[in-house]
C-alpha cells in the first residue's frame, strides 16, 4: 500500500472567542493518518503528534495525541455538515 502525504487547516473561535487556526500534515497509509498538528494562536502557538484511523464508513475517526512533555490524550471527530 502506498503512503498518501496529507494536509488540512480549520478556523475556529476557542471558548474566548478568540480566532484560532488548527492545521494537521502528516501521511495517510490505509486508514490511518500519522503526523503532526498545531494550533494557534493563542501565544504561544503549541502542537504536537497524533495518529486517527478513519472509521469504515468514512464519517467518523478515533485517535491519539502527544504534546511536549509526553502529556497524551484522545482526539475523536465525526464528519459534520451536508
Amino acid at each position: 500500500m502506498n503512503a498518501t502525504q496529507a494536509s488540512g487547516s480549520n478556523n475556529y473561535l476557542d471558548p474566548s472567542n478568540v480566532p484560532t487556526t488548527l492545521s494537521v500534515n502528516g501521511t495517510a497509509n490505509g486508514n490511518t493518518l500519522t503526523g503532526t498538528f498545531g494550533i494557534k494562536p493563542p501565544p504561544p502557538a503549541f502542537g504536537g503528534t497524533m495518529t486517527f484511523t478513519l472509521s469504515a464508513d468514512g464519517q467518523s475517526f478515533t485517535g491519539t495525541y502527544t504534546l511536549p512533555g509526553n502529556n497524551t490524550g484522545t482526539w475523536n471527530g465525526t464528519r459534520g455538515g451536508p
